[in-house]
């Protein structure tokens, strides 16, 4: 523990005198992250990690990478769903303004927003490289609000042809097993094909003796078909989880379990200046829960037994036209997504609730985005977002305004980032309609963000550093009543401060540093006047003939419980051939990562219990075979 380091990317960069804007654009993203050509120019404040990254960090899911990444960090909220934003409520997803996309499109579950709820902790082994984009970034992409942008990269042919199989086992018995085929074809075109299997055992926990079990068990394919125009993406995942708290009162299930389906089928393909894009998504789930509570019969509550069964199915579409000149490039485009969603099931105790009715919500948006070239190293942003969202059966109908402004300045050693955003944001589906179930009665408020932003970044020799600040307000924010737990737009408005620091060095060819030292504070929260967060994270990957190694630690304390967390984590990756590989990885080794607070209630008196802190990390190891064909 004395000694540890850890990894992050290392930029490398070049400058030449020139004017135009696509060069300018080009030396931008050389000195800001090491993703080549996918790097969003205008998309904002970035975090990348490439290919060598997510590797010799033996990040396996996406939370390995989002438990580290700055600003939000990972969270699981009661029914062991990955939701970053949850405060422990029994809301299914508190998150939808962080949106993933698969190379260009994005996978979104309908009913319950983003598909984060799924792919936070989904396996990665498919994927190049992640970039993750924050302060409400480029409208070119997300159809809906987005205050986060996390976009996974497959692989392809070109660097990944052939056959892989991997398998794993970690201490609680679990396995997984992934294979990839990828082949180059005729005429430019190429596929990538992937399946994985797992059966996660995780780490159990206990509330007043009853054991809480967060297990998975599921099978992911995904396959991509394309050339240098065209793309066709197949993403299908069916999971059957243990819903850990779900929604029992007290946080002591008899059991219950949550089974998920989703499949993503879409094509986007660009012709001269114009980008265009179809895509459907099929989301279902179906949950079951028992408790051993007896339920007060005027009101039908708490529940003793709960099972709900809904599927969403998610058209989308997309038409977008660049126009380029020396100095200048304008992106405009119109998109339409409808939302056909509801539930086909639905008993609470032994009442089956009946003439359930299926919902439509569509949500149109034009914007438009503009990037003028001030001098040689000078750019200026403006963008303009607006959405009209209709919700059938619904008084609920909203029009988003959204806009953002940014200038970036750049020599051969400074990259200087200055954003200002206006972002709004209405109800996820499964909250409309949801009176007194997951909201408080009557039409509610546009939430409207306001966030400013400084990103400055100085790069010499082997060391990059690099700083970020940003302010938000957020107006009519929905929070949860303290009494009732329901959302409501809140009386004050929420505003958040946020400074991070961060130090990359190389210190030789292959080898790196990555530091951090961060602080957030949220004011006027409904549970304490004044948030307070600081986190810190060391983290180092090097190489050493064939091995590589992996050191991480995270940092946090806040000033709720006043505890520090730390989550330190190690790896081993022994090359014994070209084509076959042996790993070992420890994450969370001392039990001691940062947990998240579950709120529990006396299902007799009604009054608040102590709540559970259980984390979001568990602590595993895991050992890894890989043979290439």
């Amino acid at each position: 523990m004395k000694k540890i380091f850890l990894l992050l990317l290392y930029s490398s960069f070049l400058f030449a005198q020139e004017t135009n804007l696509d060069t300018l654009l080009n030396k931008i993203e050389k000195k800001t992250d090491l993703s080549e050509k996918t790097k969003l120019e205008n998309g904002g404040i970035s975090t990348i990690y490439t290919r060598d990254d997510i590797t010799r960090m033996q990040a396996r899911n996406l939370n390995d990478i989002l438990k580290s990444t700055y600003p939000f960090g990972y969270n699981e909220n009661r029914y062991g769903l990955s939701d970053p934003y949850s405060i422990g409520t029994n809301h299914p997803n508190m998150s939808s303004s962080i949106r993933i996309f698969i190379d260009n499109q994005e996978i979104t579950s309908g009913m319950y927003g983003s598909g984060i709820i799924l792919y936070g902790d989904m396996d990665i082994n498919f994927v190049d490289h992640i970039e993750i984009y924050s302060g409400n970034p480029t409208y070119e992409y997300s159809t809906e609000p987005t205050f986060i942008l996390i976009k996974l990269y497959s692989k392809d042919a070109k660097r990944d042809e052939g056959t892989k199989l991997s398998f794993g086992i970690g201490n609680y018995s679990d396995t997984h097993f992934y294979g990839y085929n990828s082949q180059e074809l005729e005429n430019n075109w190429s596929y990538f094909s992937y399946v994985s299997q797992v059966n996660d055992k995780r780490q159990k926990h206990t509330s007043d003796a009853t054991e809480l079990s967060r297990d998975k068990r599921g099978i992911h394919i995904f396959s991509s078909f394309h050339n240098d125009n065209n793309r066709f993406l197949i993403d299908a995942i069916k999971q059957k989880r243990d819903s850990f708290i779900n929604e029992s009162l007290d946080a002591t299930p008899t059991s219950g379990t949550l089974d998920n389906e989703l499949l993503h089928i879409g094509y986007d393909g660009n012709s001269n200046n114009f980008r265009y894009l179809l895509s459907y998504d099929y989301f279902h789930t179906e949950s079951d829960l028992s408790d051993d509570v007896t339920p007060n019969p005027s009101i039908n509550y708490p529940f003793a037994s709960l099972s709900a069964e809904s599927s969403s199915h998610i058209f989308s579409s997309e038409l977008k036209y660049d126009y380029l000149t020396k100095n200048n490039k304008l992106v405009v485009g119109l998109k339409y997504r409808y939302k056909y969603y509801g539930y086909d099931k639905l008993k609470k105790n032994a009442l089956v609730i009946p003439n359930l009715e299926k919902k439509g919500q569509s949500v149109s948006t034009l914007f438009i985005e503009n990037q003028y070239s001030l001098k040689h190293n000078s750019i200026f942003t403006l963008g303009l977002s607006y959405a009209q969202v209709k919700n059938e059966k619904s008084i609920q109908d909203d029009n988003l305004l959204m806009y953002r402004v940014g200038h970036t300045y750049t020599t051969n050693e400074w990259v200087i980032k200055s954003i200002y955003s206006h972002m709004e944001l209405t109800l996820d589906p499964y909250l409309v309609g949801s009176d007194g179930v997951y909201i408080t009665p009557g039409k509610k408020d546009i939430t409207k963000q306001d966030t400013i932003m400084e990103n400055i970044v100085y790069e010499k020799e082997n060391n990059k550093y690099e700083l970020t600040l940003s302010y938000l307000s957020s107006k009519n924010q929905l929070m949860p009543n303290l009494s009732s737990g329901l959302l409501e737009n809140s009386a004050k408005d929420i505003d958040i401060y946020s400074t991070i620091f961060i130090w990359t060095n190389y210190y030789n060819d292959v080898d790196k540093l990555y530091m951090t030292i961060g602080y957030n504070q949220v004011n006027n929260t409904p549970i304490i006047d004044a948030f307070k967060q600081s986190t810190a994270t060391l983290r180092n990957l090097n190489t050493y003939q064939k091995y590589d190694f992996f050191n991480e630690l995270l940092i946090s304390k806040d000033n709720i419980d006043h505890k520090l967390y730390y989550d330190y984590s190690l790896g081993v990756i022994y090359h014994a051939t070209e084509d076959l590989t042996l790993s070992l990885k420890g994450t969370n080794i001392f039990d001691t990562a940062k947990t998240s607070q579950y709120s529990r209630i006396d299902p007799i008196t009604f009054q608040a219990k102590a709540p559970l802190n259980i984390s979001s990390i568990d602590q595993k190891v895991v050992f890894t075979i890989e043979y290439l064909f």
